[in-house]
C-alpha cells in the first residue's frame, strides 16, 4: 500500500508540479528564441539606418554640388562675374548682353541666354571656351561665329550661350 501511495503521489507531483515547470521552460525558451530573432532584426535595421545616414550625407553633398551648377535666374550676377573674371584671366575683351530666347515646353530645364562678344588671341579664346564648358556652371554654347581681326592672330568671337537655371 505504501508503494502504491508513493507511486500515486509521485505521479501527482509529476503531473501537477514537474509538468507545468517543464511547460514554463518550453514557453520561456520559445519567447527567448523570438526575442533573439527580434533583436537580430533590430540590429540589422540599425546597421541599415547607419548606412542610410552615410548615403544621405553623401547625396546631400552631391545635391549641393549639382545645385551650384545652375545659375540664379533672377539675378545671375555670380555667373556674369565668372564670365568676366575668366575673360580677364585669358586677356580677352568681353561684352555680355542678355538675349531674348526662353525655355519651351520641350526643354527639360529652364535657362537664360546671353549673347557674348569677345576679342583677343585665338589661343586665349579657346582656353576661355574650354574653361566655360568645364566651369562651375551648366551651359551650352550656341551660334559660334569667329572672325579674324588682324594678321597677328587677333579674333573676334560672338556666340550665344544657354545657362541652365534652378
Amino acid at each position: 500500500m505504501s508503494i502504491f501511495i508513493f507511486i500515486v503521489s509521485a505521479a501527482l507531483i509529476a503531473a501537477f508540479i514537474i509538468r507545468p515547470f517543464f511547460n514554463d521552460i518550453k514557453i520561456g525558451s520559445k519567447e527567448l528564441v523570438s526575442q533573439k530573432e527580434n533583436l537580430a532584426i533590430l540590429e540589422a535595421q540599425m546597421a541599415n539606418l547607419e548606412k542610410f545616414k552615410i548615403i544621405y550625407k553623401n547625396l546631400e553633398e552631391i545635391s549641393e554640388k549639382v545645385d551650384r551648377l545652375f545659375a540664379n535666374p533672377e539675378v545671375p550676377v555670380e555667373f556674369i562675374g565668372f564670365l568676366e573674371n575668366t575673360a580677364e584671366e585669358y586677356h580677352l575683351k568681353i561684352e555680355i548682353f542678355p538675349a531674348s530666347a526662353r525655355a519651351t515646353e520641350k526643354d527639360l530645364w529652364s535657362y537664360i541666354t546671353f549673347q557674348i562678344s569677345t576679342s583677343g588671341s585665338f589661343a586665349d579664346f579657346l582656353k576661355f571656351q574650354k574653361r566655360m564648358e568645364n566651369g562651375s556652371y551648366l551651359i551650352e554654347i550656341q551660334n559660334l561665329n569667329i572672325s579674324r581681326l588682324t594678321e597677328s592672330g587677333e579674333i573676334q568671337a560672338s556666340f550665344t550661350i544657354k545657362v541652365f537655371t534652378k
